[in-house]
């Protein structure tokens, strides 16, 4: 993002970007609260919990060209680039050129049960909800994924 953000933090205006950065680190974490008692009983676990065998392996299956054809057809190109520094569009419009290139290559990933680091990455920015451009709390997090996720992602 490039607007400047200030942010008013107990009566001081806070003009530094690293602080801010660290400022909205700290309240994107206690937002999130991994670690409350209330996670554990998020109805997505219960749901986990309640269709998904304790011991049942964990396999991704092999995928087809029409599999990543459709994927990239589907790309939103008004998404974000991601740090994989490849722009949606450019995905979508080379799909022809691309499928099978991409197919080839999540496949053998999903053979050698790797996935590349940068696609485990997602760069967080703040986006401004509404109200006081200054308090922290009219902040959200927005997660900016790598246009190819790979094996168990969505997007290509």
């Amino acid at each position: 993002m490039s607007e400047t953000i200030r942010l008013a933090e107990s009566e001081n205006i806070i003009q530094d970007q690293n602080q801010i950065a660290d400022i909205l680190n700290k309240h994107f974490l206690s937002i999130s609260a991994p670690d409350s008692p209330d996670s554990k009983n998020h109805p997505s676990i219960s749901t986990i919990e309640n269709n998904v065998s304790s011991t049942a392996d964990f396999n991704f299956t092999s995928v087809t060209k029409s599999t990543i054809v459709d994927l990239l057809k589907s790309l939103n190109i008004r998404k974000a680039t991601g740090c994989d520094l490849i722009p949606p569009r450019a995905l979508k419009d080379g799909y022809p050129s691309l499928s099978h290139p991409i197919c080839s290559l999540i496949n053998q990933l999903i053979t050698r049960k790797e996935i590349p680091s940068i696609w485990k990455h997602g760069e967080v920015l703040p986006s401004f909800k509404s109200g006081d451009a200054m308090d922290k709390t009219n902040y959200r997090p927005v997660t900016i994924l790598p246009s190819i996720e790979g094996p168990g992602g969505k997007r290509a």
